[in-house]
């Protein structure tokens, strides 16, 4: 559990454990401080409500003489000096963590780093007293003579400043379809009580985040997460409520071996199990755990999330908003084999004279891509389509459909059919996939795609459809090139949506886009939206379009309202039938060509794993 630093593994209570050469456990500065720090808030509630004030450092100081005044009264007992007070070695335990509770709120309110400087002074008097122990002449005896020698030994160099060192945490997003895993802690003055994903801290050199998040996973769930299923989800830098920081990695994993999560650290732990994470426990979660799962539902990878004085660790759903998204910046384009002699020959007639050509493909077996900067400064657009169906396609969504949405979409400028090439114009605008925007403004970003799509959608008159059961035959065909890489119970749930089309309309054909998903959305810093990325435009039912963005907004239902306000309509009930169909289509074919030939695209796999996953967990929700 994190947020309670140990030298140990993951342990997440106050007391020492022991570690794992069997020599006893030392509980973390940072830990004992926090926990010290939280008493005194608490306190000073109380104190607020009793006596209407809370406590200064000149009563802390008091407190301080008191306690230490019963303690030596204890001790007195101990040794025999004392018959009136009883031997008590649990309250000699307890006015000893008094006595350390003062002086670690004391420190704090005068901005001395005891720790630091207990270590420090430490080191100077051991390194004194060993010179004593070891010097053999110039004693005369007694305290005179020690005293004498101590004079005579020079202290080591007071300790230089101190590089600024933050504990490194490790996050597990074990995710079951829409589920996540959350564990409620226990045996710990921090955070007691409220939920935190299964986490802990590297525990040195010796391991990584990687080997870190495993660790966790066996010592607190009981289950074994291997290395190649853990993904880089999020990035925290958390500032806790008492000043003190840490950087949090949450890494996620939607496979495991060993059966069901289980309680394995009970006196950490009161409760585990999977919450939607659309429905998670928000009161009731770490402040920092639902920073990092809050930048994870939205995408977002690199977050600060910093607190106040003030504020509570567990998430306020109705405070200030703490975290702050870092942006990606955009990368350097790879080095990439250039377009060719009759590729930029062909670009050259139709652009004029090109000074350099860059490779802005997706790193996958598909159409290649070039940024083109022409000599007068201007850049054009070359792609290679990686057949020429795609090549038609694209050229036909150019010039027909396309051409109603404007400055939305790019113009072709020229094409050659033999190539399989297109040139076109930029369009304005950085991908929304790599955008970390605010909820707000993503929300009309989503608007004005919806009214975009209806552009598109609207630019030719609908024609008649065939019956939707020629999908069945398209559904058998990925199946059976799928097969090996599917889940348990994944080919008879699309099966069963397969039996929707037997009732269902045939349904208009509009102009469809194909791939319409964040990847393919230009966005400006105004929130002007652009579309590029015809290869895959064809007639088709209009609900085709939203195939992807629903796995966009699956745990954003905010961009789906945005999306269909700005479209101007919501799904017909035979539209919203035939979604899930083409979902399953979609993600089974994803799958069959993802992990096809040793393995195209694992993410295209996962995209469609994580389809699936999706549809069960609705079709359990409608009983089906």
């Amino acid at each position: 559990m994190t947020e309670h630093t140990h030298a140990t593994s993951s342990t997440a209570g106050a007391a020492a454990m022991p570690s794992d050469t069997g020599e006893p456990g030392m509980t973390d500065w940072a830990a004992m401080q926090a926990g010290a720090l939280t008493a005194r808030r608490l306190y000073d509630q109380l104190n607020q409500q009793a006596l209407g004030r809370t406590w200064d450092l000149g009563d802390f100081v008091l407190g301080f003489v008191g306690d230490v005044g019963d303690l030596a009264k204890l001790v007195m007992a101990h040794q025999g000096h004392r018959a009136d007070v009883p031997v008590d070695a649990e309250k000699v335990a307890q006015e000893l963590s008094d006595c350390l509770f003062s002086l670690i709120v004391i420190a704090h309110e005068t901005g001395i780093a005891l720790g630091d400087r207990f270590t420090a002074d430490m080191a100077t008097l051991s390194a004194r007293v060993h010179a004593m122990l070891t010097t053999s002449n110039g004693t005369r005896g007694g305290a005179q003579g020690l005293q004498g020698v101590a004079d005579r030994v020079e202290a080591p160099p007071a300790p230089g400043p101190q590089r600024y060192s933050e504990p490194v945490d490790a996050h597990l997003i074990l995710r079951r379809g829409d589920e996540v895993l959350l564990a409620r802690r226990a045996g710990s003055p921090y955070a007691n009580g409220l939920f935190n994903l299964p986490s802990g801290h590297v525990d040195g050199p010796e391991e990584d985040i990687v080997d870190s998040v495993i660790r966790e996973a066996r010592e607190e769930a009981g289950i074994t997460v291997e290395r190649e299923d853990l993904r880089l989800a999020v990035i925290v830098q958390h500032l806790n409520p008492f000043g003190k920081q840490r950087t949090g990695w949450f890494l996620e994993a939607t496979r495991w071996s060993g059966g069901e999560p289980r309680i394995c650290e009970p006196e950490l732990c009161t409760e585990m199990g999977f919450w939607p994470l659309d429905a998670l426990p928000d009161k009731e979660l770490v402040a920092y755990c639902h920073a990092g799962l809050d930048a994870y539902r939205h995408g977002q990878r690199v977050v600060l999330h910093r607190q106040q004085p003030g504020d509570t660790v567990a998430f306020q759903p109705d405070g200030p908003e703490r975290s702050h998204i870092l942006p990606f910046a955009d990368s350097p384009d790879p080095v990439q084999p250039d377009p060719g002699p009759e590729l930029l020959a062909f670009a050259t007639r139709v652009a004029g004279p090109i000074a350099q050509a860059q490779d802005v493909s997706w790193p996958r077996p598909e159409s290649r891509v070039w940024r083109l900067d022409r000599r007068d400064g201007s850049a054009v657009y070359l792609k290679q389509h990686q057949n020429p169906h795609f090549h038609a396609r694209e050229v036909a969504g150019l010039t027909g459909p396309a051409q109603a949405l404007g400055e939305h979409a790019p113009r072709l400028l020229g094409s050659d059919q033999v190539l399989r090439a297109v040139v076109v114009s930029p369009v304005r605008g950085r991908l929304l996939k790599h955008l970390a925007l605010p909820r707000t403004d993503l929300a009309e970003v989503y608007r004005r795609l919806g009214s975009l799509v209806r552009q598109f959608h609207d630019a030719n008159p609908p024609l008649p459809g065939p019956t939707p059961t020629g999908y069945r035959a398209k559904l058998d065909r990925h199946l059976e090139a799928a097969r090996a890489h599917l889940g348990p119970g994944d080919e008879d749930l699309v099966r069963a949506l397969a039996g929707r089309l037997d009732h269902l309309p045939p349904f208009d054909h509009v102009p469809t886009i194909g791939d319409l998903a964040e990847r393919n959305v230009l966005v400006t810093e105004d929130l002007t939206v652009g579309l590029i990325d015809f290869e895959r435009s064809e007639p088709g039912p209009a609900v085709r379009d939203v195939v992807r963005l629903a796995d966009e907004w699956a745990h954003r239902p905010e961009l789906e309202t945005a999306f269909w306000a700005g479209y101007g309509r919501a799904l017909t009930q035979a539209e919203a039938e035939l979604l899930p169909v083409l979902e399953a289509l979609d993600a089974v074919s994803g799958i069959a060509w993802g992990s096809a030939d040793g393995g195209r695209d694992r993410h295209v796999v996962q995209r469609g794993q994580r389809t699936l996953a999706r549809l069960h967990t609705n079709a359990r929700a409608q009983g089906q």
